[in-house]
């Protein structure tokens, strides 16, 4: 199954009816995290998928509402024994601020990590399956 699920589409500000920036590629049984803002956790309940199944996650710029869900993902992770490794692909600076939130909302993590910093437009990730580019 190859399924795009938008899990917010509203800006800085939330509506009622529009969560914080974030989507996801279902691909087979694994799920594409795009930016992770705020309530993404619960917006993912709601589309009843299971974070455990996210493999890779894309941020697209560091402001707030593209990422302030990330410490809460990655605890709720380490709590429900993720057992995948972990891709985060982001900007410059990303391999700095992961680790900067891991410090600022520490917790046991026994999961790999992968931090991937983008550096220029183009292919950025492929597999046998698919590849996704940045612009």
């Amino acid at each position: 199954m190859k399924e795009v699920i938008f899990l917010g589409t509203s800006s800085m500000a939330p509506t009622k009816e529009r969560n914080h920036p974030s989507f996801v590629i279902r691909y087979g049984k694994e799920l594409i995290l795009f930016d992770c803002g705020e309530g993404t956790q619960r917006q993912l309940k709601y589309a009843k998928l299971s974070s455990n199944k996210i493999s890779r996650i894309f941020i697209s710029h560091w402001h707030g509402d593209h990422v302030l869900g990330l410490p809460g993902l990655l605890q709720t992770l380490a709590a429900n024994n993720y057992n995948g490794k972990l891709e985060i692909f982001g900007p410059e600076t990303t391999i700095k601020r992961i680790n900067k939130l891991i410090e600022i909302f520490p917790f046991e993590r026994e999961f790999t990590m992968n931090i991937l910093e983008i550096k220029k437009d183009g292919l950025i990730y492929e597999n046998e399956k698919y590849s996704i580019f940045a612009r």
